[in-house]
């Protein structure tokens, strides 16, 4: 009876931690799936032959749309020398968006007064490269026409208008009336929630951001608080970190100041989460004079808790990995005891008389 209940303490002192182990596992997965910025190859091929890779830039860099555009020819560049071309109205093979973070603006609704909104400057495909979910209207894109309409968040709508069914009203910016062409709800990961704040938030395109600041994007008089902050690329990944070289290429090496490279596609992988596990201050302590957008500072965020909770699902493996081993360890020995009593019967058999005269 004693031997059953050692037995039975011993099984559940391994159970549980590898039950606590499936529960992390599972927990991590769910925090790394719920940033979907940092999905956006995966959701564009899913061959997983494409990488998406980020460029983020301190508040001293020149980074304008000139860059963008220096950096799309040198996609092409490559892309062509490996025989990757876009037919015809085939599909396309890869996008890109860029974005700065504005800073707050007043925005005046017909109903609700005056709000104070964050304003995230936007170009190319931004709402392909971040889903927001779309309660309301249409995103604006880089095919528009007229670059002269926002996308608010629900939060913005309601204060405004006390309704976000709002797509095709008018707001006042500027002393300029600006359409809104649709209503997003943020991300709802805690993540999220913490790095975009509390303050309502609006999206624009970047040549609308430019003309309210009273600069011309034909003669190219950029304010210089709308530089560039955040680039994001999607492309077809030839070979592992063709994507990455080909952006460090483009805006002149990785030692370029002021210019942080950073490949989403993989971030939450296991070998990446051991490389944060073990450099932890490192997502503390950040060598650069700038500022992450919402989500990255979120992406960043969780890959910080996934890197300790990498530690508590090691630890938990330990104690059933060595009883593993030890089990192991007792078979083996008791199948070499079996083995060598075999031989022994299997040679004792076949003794004969004279084998045991002395």
């Amino acid at each position: 009876m004693k031997i059953r209940k050692k037995q039975i303490v011993l099984g559940i002192s391994v159970l549980l931690p590898l039950l606590l182990f499936g529960i992390l596992a599972i927990i991590s997965k769910i925090i790394a799936e719920s940033q979907q910025s940092q999905f956006a190859a995966e959701r564009w091929s899913d061959a997983g032959d494409a990488a998406q890779v980020s460029i983020f830039v301190d508040s001293k860099s020149l980074f304008t749309d000139g860059t963008v555009e220096m950096i799309e020819e040198a996609v092409q560049a490559e892309l062509k020398k490996a025989a990757l071309e876009q037919e015809k109205n085939g599909p396309r093979l890869w996008y890109d968006t860029y974005s700065t973070d504005a800073g707050q603006l007043q925005i005046k609704g017909k109903k609700r007064g005056t709000i104070t909104a964050e304003i995230t400057a936007v170009g190319g495909d931004f709402f392909t490269m971040h889903p927001l979910q779309l309660l309301d209207g249409v995103y604006f894109g880089r095919n528009d026409l007229m670059q002269d309409r926002i996308v608010i968040d629900e939060v913005l709508a309601w204060q405004l208008f006390g309704s976000n069914n709002v797509s095709g009203m008018t707001v006042r910016i500027n002393e300029k009336d600006v359409l809104v062409a649709g209503v997003v709800r943020l991300e709802q990961d805690s993540a999220s929630r913490k790095t975009a704040g509390t303050t309502p938030r609006a999206f624009m395109p970047y040549a609308l951001w430019n003309a309210l600041k009273g600069g011309s994007e034909e003669a190219g008089e950029y304010d210089a608080g709308n530089d560039i902050t955040c680039y994001e690329l999607v492309m077809p990944e030839l070979v592992r970190g063709f994507t990455v070289k080909t952006v460090t290429d483009a805006v002149g090496g990785e030692e370029q100041p002021g210019l942080q490279i950073v490949q989403n596609t993989g971030r939450f992988s296991l070998s990446s989460r051991w490389k944060t596990a073990t450099h932890l201050p490192d997502m503390v302590i950040i060598p650069y004079s700038m500022s992450y957008p919402y989500w990255e500072n979120a992406a960043r965020l969780c890959s910080f808790t996934l890197g300790i909770l990498l530690w508590g699902e090691i630890l938990l493996l330990v104690w059933p990995v060595l009883f593993g081993l030890a089990m192991l360890w007792k078979g083996y020995r008791r199948l070499e005891r079996f083995i060598q009593e075999r031989r022994t019967a299997r040679k004792n058999r076949y003794r004969t008389t004279l084998d045991i005269q002395v």
